[in-house]
């Protein structure tokens, strides 16, 4: 149960401050320990809502509470600092929250009421503990150094994440999670169904590309494809640009990698970042290299980055139906898209139309004509059969 609140003029900094003035003159008092639990939680979530707020300086109040040596165990309280903790780590993977997790005992102390959300007006839920905590290991168990705690932490999403269908990043938090703990072929799995539906985003081709050996051509094409994609500033580049010239060297192109290389130290130093460790060291073996411009390796590295990723879907045939056809979206700004029309198959026993945004990876089709034959991969994964890539089709009769 919950303790009574403090007076309204009493903030929750005096609050924290007399409590934790109680429990230090009367250590082990359940009481006490109850309702300073419950306003450390209080604390953080007052911490959470200011401006430029720091997870790193939150998770000082998770340190607290896991002092606490009297709290009841499970309880509303012990639920709610899984939820503040899981907050904490989605602001900022630096903190220790896989630790956390496998000293707050999920197997002993998660109960039924954890596993449910709070049901939005509009329909859909917001998310319960679980759900928070799944997210919270996604976003931290790289950073996590202790190997029990990982694999822990792994073992949680996997029991628990399957329970939540309707939740469409679980399968990306997975195999995040397996990543981490050394499980590629399972992650890869996973990972390809989120590069199918994020295939312009380079953190996404940056994963998959880790679920490949150290070393393999599939990692190399992955991140190559990776540099191509459009980000919302450099900066966020400069982790790939580190491990595409990494396996560059690797591969005997020390040429690409030291235009790669330059380009990543030039963005650092824009933004006055250390260049130390891994990065420094290849800058040091290249010096004295004469860069080469990696652009066409990239280009034919990221065309390979595609057939890895749908290797395993067959070309369906088609034709080209209708170009650059107008809708409104909901804010009223309008959205443009071509449709293609596919030959009946074992989902669809008649033809069916798939439509594509009219944007920079389908401007090809701009090129045809209405009822030119094509053929195209088609992921029915989807609530609609979405085209993941085409090509025109040689003999076919418009």
């Amino acid at each position: 149960m919950r303790p009574k609140s403090f007076p309204k003029a009493v903030t929750w900094r005096g609050a924290l401050a007399k409590l934790r003035g109680l429990e230090k003159g009367y250590p082990g008092q359940e009481p006490i320990q109850v309702a300073l639990a419950w306003e450390l939680t209080k604390a953080i979530q007052h911490g959470l809502k200011e401006e430029h707020s720091k997870g790193e300086e939150l998770w000082h109040f998770v340190h607290e509470y896991g002092r606490l040596d009297r709290v009841p165990r499970p309880s509303d309280v012990h639920s709610r600092m899984l939820q503040s903790a899981a907050k904490i780590a989605r602001l900022s993977a630096n903190v220790k929250f896989c630790e956390f997790l496998k000293w707050w005992n999920p197997d002993a102390n998660l109960r039924e009421e954890d596993f449910a959300g709070n049901p939005k007006k509009e329909g859909g839920h917001f998310d319960g503990t679980v759900e928070m905590a799944i997210a919270a290991v996604a976003k931290t168990i790289a950073s996590c150094q202790q190997e029990d705690a990982r694999i822990d932490a792994c073992g949680f999403v996997e029991k628990h994440a399957q329970r939540y269908p309707e939740q469409k990043w679980f399968a990306y938090y997975r195999a995040t999670c397996l990543l981490a703990v050394g499980r590629q072929e399972e992650a890869r799995t996973l990972m390809m169904a989120t590069v199918r539906a994020k295939m312009t985003e380079f953190w996404a081709w940056e994963k998959l590309g880790l679920c490949f050996p150290e070393g393999s051509d599939e990692r190399l094409q992955c991140l190559g494809r990776a540099a191509t994609c459009p980000a919302s500033g450099p900066e966020f580049m400069v982790g790939v640009y580190e491990e595409l010239a990494r396996q560059l060297l690797a591969k005997g192109h020390a040429g690409e990698a030291r235009h790669v290389l330059e380009r990543d130290r030039d963005i650092r130093a824009q933004k006055n970042w250390a260049i130390k460790g891994e990065l420094a060291r290849m800058l040091e073996s290249t010096d004295g290299v004469a860069a080469v411009d990696p652009a066409p390796m990239l280009k034919k590295l990221a065309a390979q980055a595609d057939d890895v990723l749908l290797s395993d879907m067959p070309w369906r045939r088609g034709v080209v139906a209708r170009l650059n056809v107008e809708f409104k979206r909901d804010d009223g700004n309008p959205a443009h898209y071509h449709f293609v029309t596919i030959e009946p198959c074992e989902t669809f026993s008649a033809p069916f139309d798939c439509r594509v945004p009219a944007k920079k990876a389908f401007r090809l089709l701009e090129k045809l004509s209405p009822g030119a034959p094509l053929e195209a991969r088609i992921d029915f994964a989807c609530e609609r059969p979405r085209v993941l890539a085409f090509q025109p089709r040689e003999g076919g009769e418009p």
